[in-house]
């Protein structure tokens, strides 16, 4: 795959990483690169894995350092979009504003009409000032005791308890590692909100697999519980082409003060991701995320319909008002159904 003249030793180590890069075992292989660029070798494609295991894990000061290296030693090479609108980011990330606002404009003349994100970079100062207008309604912001060191997020509130998603290291003698991220696998958590002393508790019952649960919903009757795992059940995980485990959005049922009966939702798929549900204030439509298909960047925005039987319409994808080329995620739905959710590909 690499040209010139390298070390047996560095060749075995860029066939390793590269294989563990296309299995989205991002810190090994990043700790695999990391080697072979100190021995000596360097490459337009090493330096732009190296910057991408990083900046997929937001660890932008480790990514920006090869973003910066791979513009310095091969910006006459035809580099990808990407690595404009990526490096701009990692700028913007560390404090660098000024160089960060130089490569956004060069991915814009370069982009021209091509993308929504450039028009956005585009009517930047417009849409800056949109986000002034409409700052200022939460006055105080907290950092939650309970936060652990590792990844903690996908946060929801019911009844006074607060259910969200750890990478914390619960202990366990046989301690398995998301190999994308370095951290331990990711459970799902709660924690008494109104309560002296409460602890943070893992949420009992068949939602717990060998792998990956996140960003769980309750409805309002507390019985219904929806959540996010990795394609794995009755401890069976599925693959797709590429012998990779996509993520899935499961429904489990509360039985005596457990989780049970948990069945995958039918509009999942082994070949593409779907994950991170909420529901609208009448439960009548879950909203979520997923790369399938019909969408207009890495991750799209969907909905659904939840039918009174308890089944379910078909996916339809909140358009390209919503979406862009980049990545839409973790939606979440007010009281008032407004629409909150995270994406790259917006300013702000």
């Amino acid at each position: 795959m690499f040209l010139g003249n390298i070390t047996a030793q560095a060749q075995a180590g860029l066939k390793k990483s590269n294989k563990e890069y296309t299995q989205w075992a991002y810190i090994e292989s990043a700790t695999i690169y990391e080697k072979v660029l100190k021995r000596g070798y360097v490459s337009q494609d090493l330096l732009e894995k190296l910057g991408n295991a990083y900046y997929f894990n937001a660890r932008y000061a480790e990514a920006n350092k090869h973003y910066e290296r791979l513009f310095e030693e091969y910006a006459q090479e035809e580099l990808g979009l990407e690595y404009y609108y990526r490096y701009a980011q990692t700028l913007q990330n560390t404090g660098n504003d000024t160089e960060a606002k130089r490569y956004f404009d060069l991915f814009v003349s370069k982009a021209g009409d091509q993308t929504q994100i450039a028009h956005f970079r585009k009517n930047e100062s417009e849409l800056r000032q949109q986000i002034v207008e409409n700052s200022g309604r939460y006055d105080q912001l907290e950092n939650l005791e309970i936060n652990s060191p590792y990844a903690d997020y996908g946060s929801y509130v019911y009844n006074n308890e607060l259910y969200f998603t750890s990478a914390r290291d619960t202990g366990n003698l046989s301690k398995k590692v998301h190999t994308w991220t370095g951290e331990s696998f990711t459970s799902l958590y709660s924690y008494p909100l109104n309560s002296e002393n409460a602890k943070v508790t893992r949420i009992k019952g068949a939602v717990k697999s060998k792998f990956n649960e996140s960003t769980a919903v309750l409805t309002k009757d507390g019985q219904t519980m929806y959540f996010t795992r990795n394609n794995i059940i009755n401890n069976s995980r599925k693959y797709d082409d590429n012998e990779d485990t996509r993520l899935k959005i499961y429904r489990a049922q509360l039985k005596e003060g457990r989780w049970t009966n948990v069945e995958e939702l039918p509009f999942n798929s082994d070949a593409f991701n779907t994950a991170h549900p909420v529901l609208s204030h009448d439960e009548k439509l879950m909203y979520f995320v997923s790369d399938r298909p019909g969408g207009y960047g890495s991750s799209d925005l969907w909905r659904i319909s939840i039918h009174e039987n308890g089944n379910f319409g078909g996916p339809e994808n909140l358009g390209p008002a919503i979406n862009t080329e980049a990545r839409e995620t973790f939606p979440f739905i007010t009281e008032n159904n407004e629409l909150y959710f995270s994406s790259n590909g917006r300013v702000g």
